[in-house]
């Protein structure tokens, strides 16, 4: 699973991981009490991940993706170090050198990344006539072509991609991706 998030910060994001996971852990019985909502009608635990913007990009999740899209707009050789991106999730220590426990968060996710706002506003500065071509040259990249997608997925992945990074560019937030096994 592959989503793009968008969030004034990264305590928005750790509270709603928070949330999120109280709520599944009602819904698997690892939780006694029902969640009920609060004096004003929220949601139970609050909203979780569905209080975000969200941009679901499942089935395309190789981690060299973005950077190639970034690369791309910015017409520069395609390298990581395009994408600056800071762990906000699991909040729990790294694991040490034996790795993780099965039942550790590190173990399965999920994880959630940062970007720098480089990233948002690269993303948002795609002219609206850019779009065919910017689709066109990240399908023909390496990373992309393995995952075959058909030309329509990537120019509507990229204006999708666009217009959330316009919004969170308006809205003075930032753009995170949320990875699961």
């Amino acid at each position: 699973m592959t989503d793009y998030l968008r969030a004034r910060s990264a305590e928005v994001v750790v509270r709603a991981m928070e949330e999120e996971a109280k709520r599944n852990m009602f819904e698997m019985g690892l939780l006694d009490t029902e969640p009920t909502d609060d004096e004003f009608g929220d949601p139970p635990f609050g909203a979780g991940l569905s209080a975000l913007g969200r941009v679901d990009a499942t089935g395309m999740d190789d981690d060299s993706l973005l950077p190639e899209l970034i690369a791309v707009i910015r017409r520069a050789p395609t390298s990581r170090r395009l994408v600056k991106q800071t762990l906000v999730w699991p909040i729990s220590p790294a694991p040490g050198p034996d790795g993780p426990a099965d039942d550790d968060a590190w173990a399965g996710g999920p994880w959630v990344w940062e970007f720098d706002v480089g990233v948002r506003d690269t993303l948002a500065g795609v002219h609206d006539t850019e779009i065919p071509e910017v689709a066109a040259r990240w399908g023909r990249s390496e990373a992309v072509r393995k995952y075959e997608a058909q030309a329509d997925v990537l120019l509507n992945l990229v204006e999708r991609l666009r217009r959330f990074a316009r919004e969170a560019r308006e809205n003075d937030e930032r753009l995170y991706c949320l990875t699961s096994l």
